[in-house]
């Protein structure tokens, strides 16, 4: 068997042959051959396998005394058994994330197709980017430095500038990621017990915060348009919620984008009620064809449109950075709920951004992802109608399908799961009754020839 070209998998290759050959069977204290002979061996670099023997070292598989070798660890000891029953008590009854989740916050295991996650997978990740602007970072001396609650001015900067000539840096906070962004908005303009409107369906990371903090949500069902003024208008009228939480440009789950025709009818709603609006722009470098759907802040000419946009998912999910835009009073109250929720974002990640961003290499590189998310997208809207299935609606940006299903999402989740692909259950993205079966299905997070296969083996069970 021969190990495979690219130093992760060759990694991965490594372990998963060297756990079977040697560490399934050894006995404690018992001395590893060296990296050379390992090398020798599995066919792969010294570089791979020194590699992997510190993962392996890092899990407590091995350890390492200098001058000796290196040696099969002690297993770790069994912990003995807590009685954790008087915790039902303390706790007491608080929303909690569902069990339909619990396929979302899983890392699948390797023999599963993952199209559960709206991540990117690691070939779509800029590697020798993000190393040369993480290497660029950490020769900067600020770099272990205390960062700025707001964020470093450069970097506040180039959001600003990238996002309107309007927009100063002093409208800009750095946020440690996207999910960090809506849970300081939302908890710095809802009050605990408050009510939030949003679109239904709508991200689950906004729902998981709302329903965290105590918050009443109100949905607002979308068309193929998107959000309707008149419905949004009779949420706002008859709950009295002052935040509005939206996906205005490629809808995650849906996809669906809201047509111009609504945007400023939207705006003057939230102006009638006196309304904020919280503008999500998850999919801000993924329009995959036609033109870039306008801001709604971009027509926002009172202050009224807060407005988040991450570079996570362009990049890397360890790349924890996002930016939150909002002009007047509004911006003191999130700046202090950021001091309060994470102090500040470490200036480390905010460096390297920094790093990437301003490098000639950036744009080029979100040419190519977006290149190859529509050629995934097509290959999978493809693979699956060749077994027997019409996609309802093809989004034009974004990472996933949105499906209807003929049976329970979750147990078509749990089959899907059965027949070794991870799919998105569609109740996680719903605060009330979902109105039909639905499953999320990212084309981001495997490469073409795994999303053959998964279309395939769903086609089993649809």
């Amino acid at each position: 068997m021969t190990a495979p070209s690219a130093s992760p998998n060759a990694e991965q290759f490594f372990l998963k042959r060297f756990d079977a050959d040697f560490l399934q069977n050894a006995k404690v204290a018992e001395l590893l051959p060296s990296v050379r002979d390992l090398g020798k061996r599995y066919r792969i670099s010294p570089v791979t396998v020194t590699r992997g023997l510190k993962t392996l070292a890092m899990a407590g598989r091995i350890i390492t005394k200098p001058g000796s070798g290196t040696f099969v660890a002690e297993p770790q000891s069994v912990k003995s058994v807590l009685d954790t029953s008087w915790q039902a008590l303390a706790l007491g009854a608080r929303a909690t994330l569902g069990s339909e989740m619990q396929i979302l916050l899983q890392n699948p295991r390797p023999e599963i197709i993952s199209l559960g996650s709206g991540y990117p997978d690691e070939l779509l990740q800029p590697h020798a980017l993000l190393s040369k602007a993480a290497n660029h970072a950490l020769r900067r001396p600020e770099v272990w430095s205390r960062s700025p609650v707001a964020g470093l001015e450069a970097l506040r900067l180039w959001f600003a500038r990238a996002t309107s000539s309007n927009i100063s840096s002093q409208d800009v906070l750095i946020a440690p990621g996207g999910q960090s962004a809506v849970a300081i908005c939302l908890r710095a303009l809802v009050a605990p017990g408050g009510t939030l409107v949003l679109e239904s369906p709508s991200y689950f990371g906004a729902l998981a915060v709302a329903r965290s903090s105590g918050m009443t949500t109100i949905p607002v069902p979308i068309d193929q348009h998107g959000l309707r003024p008149d419905w949004l208008e009779t949420a706002l009228q008859s709950s009295g919620a002052k935040v509005i939480y939206l996906q205005p440009n490629h809808h995650n789950p849906t996809g669906i984008t809201l047509i111009p025709e609504r945007r400023k009818a939207i705006l003057d709603v939230a102006a009638k009620f006196n309304a904020f609006i919280i503008e999500d722009d998850y999919a801000h470098d993924f329009t995959l064809e036609g033109t870039k759907p306008r801001p709604l802040l971009l027509d926002d000419t009172d202050g009224r449109v807060i407005y988040i946009r991450s570079l996570t998912k362009s990049t890397a999910p360890s790349l924890r950075i996002a930016a939150i835009i909002a002009r007047g009073a509004v911006f003191e109250r999130l700046r202090a709920q950021l001091a309060i929720t994470e102090m500040f974002t470490p200036q480390v990640m905010q460096l390297t951004a920094l790093e990437l961003v301003s490098s000639p290499a950036w744009e080029k590189h979100l040419k190519a992802l977006r290149q190859n998310l529509k050629q995934r997208r097509d290959t999978l809207v493809g693979a699956l109608e060749q077994h027997g299935y019409t996609v309802p609606h093809i989004p034009k940006g974004g990472f996933g399908l949105w499906l209807p299903v003929p049976y329970d999402d979750l147990e078509f989740a749990q089959n899907a799961m059965q027949h070794g692909v991870q799919v998105a259950s569609g109740r996680a993205w719903f605060c009330a009754e979902t109105g039909g079966n639905f499953v999320r299905l990212s084309y981001a997070a495997a490469p073409e020839t795994q999303l053959l296969e998964a279309a395939e083996r769903l086609g089993a069970i649809i």
